[in-house]
């Protein structure tokens, strides 16, 4: 009778030291803000002859919040010339095909991209592609350089009407 409650002395001695340690170990962690999670290691089993022991006490771990990054400072607005640019490249491309001389399926798409890409819209663009396609269809415009000018002259009629 004695030695059960020895053990059983033992063995609430031992879970408080543990529950003591965790504790500690807790304390410190949240004061250096760590930011990994600990897995918490399982409490003696009594001995297999030993009493009932005493209730096993359950420790919920707490959410880490891991540091926010430190924010960049902000960009710059890209400057007026520098959008220029980034259409005048896009431009490019449509350019070089529509200087081939032929107008095709592939030089429509082609014009068609650059202008939404350059922010033209939707809907500007269909009017201006529209409009060169019945120029094209009457023989108005032959090549890719006639298109090119054509091209030119309506956005000019389009900003002069803004």
């Amino acid at each position: 009778m004695i030695g059960t409650i020895i053990v059983i002395v033992i063995v609430v001695a031992v879970l408080a030291l543990a529950a003591g340690t965790i504790a500690a170990t807790r304390s410190r962690r949240r004061g250096r803000g760590a930011t990994g999670t600990t897995t918490l290691p399982a409490p003696p089993s009594p001995p297999p002859e030993s009493a009932p022991a005493a209730p096993a006490t359950v420790v919920e771990a707490q959410p880490v919040v891991a540091p926010a990054a430190p924010e960049a400072p902000p960009a710059a607005p890209p400057s007026y010339r520098s959008r220029l640019g980034g259409v005048r490249g896009l431009f490019s491309g449509a350019v070089s095909v529509l200087r081939s001389g032929r107008i095709d399926a592939a030089t429509w798409e082609s014009l068609e991209e650059a202008l939404i890409r350059a922010d033209v819209g939707v809907g500007t663009t269909n009017a201006l592609l529209d409009e060169l396609r019945a120029k094209v269809d009457a023989k108005e415009i032959s090549g890719g350089t006639d298109l090119l000018e054509a091209l030119g002259t309506s956005i000019r009629q389009l900003l002069g009407h803004v």
